[in-house]
């Protein structure tokens, strides 16, 4: 949500070199890559990895490497047309988490299971308006130039998105597989 909703525009155009509308392009490929994968996850996850937990722990893991590639600064070496598909593929990533809705509602009792998708949806959000926001402060602490900030200040503040995810990632290794076998 932080890098679509917020830093990704500026990155690419002030990194990326990008026009406001390349710009906004790239960034639709993330949410048809997104809608695009929610058509398909329920197949991946009952047909192909017959389990809840390790649909998203993969496609989490893919995000997490993708959004290493930003952090690290590679996407700044690639074509355009490669960013393209890397935009469209975080989208299919991150589609991985619709997984974890179904996993909520098995996991607590039919009179709590409202509540406790509600409260998923709240920490998701208020994690993402926090990351962003935590983003910001990043970039800004780096001078800006008459391009914008460099391109080791959105590195630097992509470190956070990309360390929370891990964080998540390694403790749903953890987390009880709800799927039918």
């Amino acid at each position: 949500m932080a890098l679509q909703g917020l830093w990704g525009g500026p990155w690419l155009m002030e990194v990326m070199g990008l026009s406001r509308g390349g710009a906004g392009n790239l960034l639709l490929l993330t949410s048809v890559g997104f809608m695009t994968g929610c058509l398909f996850i329920g197949q991946v996850t009952d047909r192909l990895l017959k389990s809840r937990k390790w649909t998203l722990v993969a496609g989490q893991s893919l995000l997490l490497l993708l959004l290493l590639v930003l952090t690290l600064g590679p996407a700044e070496q690639v074509p355009r047309w490669l960013l393209a598909v890397f935009f469209f593929a975080a989208g299919l990533a991150v589609s991985s988490g619709v997984a974890i809705y179904p996993m909520i509602r098995e996991m607590f009792p039919s009179t709590l299971s409202a509540t406790a998708t509600t409260a998923l949806n709240f920490f998701v959000l208020t994690g993402a308006a926090v990351v962003q926001q935590v983003m910001g402060l990043i970039i800004g602490r780096f001078p800006r130039g008459p391009a914008g900030y460099p391109a080791e200040a959105y590195h630097a503040a992509f470190l956070v998105p990309v360390t929370g995810l891990a964080v998540a990632v390694t403790l749903f290794l953890f987390a009880r597989d709800t799927s039918p076998r």
